[in-house]
């Protein structure tokens, strides 16, 4: 028998890295990928991949909180800023004048907040992004659009 009689189903990977400063993604975009039975080597040109710097973790609730002082009215009579994203009643200090934020853990508002953070004003259609359908939508950070992802494509993420 020839090498393709023992060829299985293969699933594509991608996978994300996400660090303090800067995530970084690797995946086979959907037009690039190649069927189990074709013998043919893959080389980088096959892959999109992208390094997103200050939007690791640690960049990330920066932004976040920098978002949530920027929403809050400046003449506010409350002693705190609500964080939509944090434990209910966890306290936070940030910013020059070091002002107070408390946890609501409200997580529908925390994915709102994420979401206008992230791809307000990029082009993204925000619609397919609140349904969760993103199939051929190429949302992306910063304005670097995404190649579309198959939606067959697991990922590995890593911290």
């Amino acid at each position: 028998g020839g090498a393709g009689e023992h060829a299985q189903e293969v699933s594509v990977l991608g996978a994300m890295d996400l660090g303090g400063s800067s995530t970084q993604i690797v995946y086979q975009p959907k037009d690039k990928q190649k069927g189990a039975d074709e013998a043919t080597p893959l080389s980088m040109a096959d892959f999109f991949v992208h390094s997103y710097l200050s939007y690791g973790v640690d960049k990330a609730k920066e932004r976040l909180w920098d978002t949530l002082l920027a929403k809050s009215t400046e003449d506010s009579t409350d002693d705190h800023i609500s964080n939509p994203c944090d434990f209910v009643g966890r306290p936070e200090v940030w910013g020059s004048d070091a002002r107070s934020m408390m946890g609501t853990g409200d997580v529908a508002a925390c994915q709102r907040v994420i979401k206008e953070m992230l791809f307000d004003g990029s082009g993204c259609d925000l619609g397919a992004v609140e349904s969760g359908d993103l199939t051929g939508v190429g949302c992306g950070l910063d304005g670097v659009r995404h190649p579309p992802i198959d939606t067959n494509t697991q990922f590995i993420a890593m911290s």
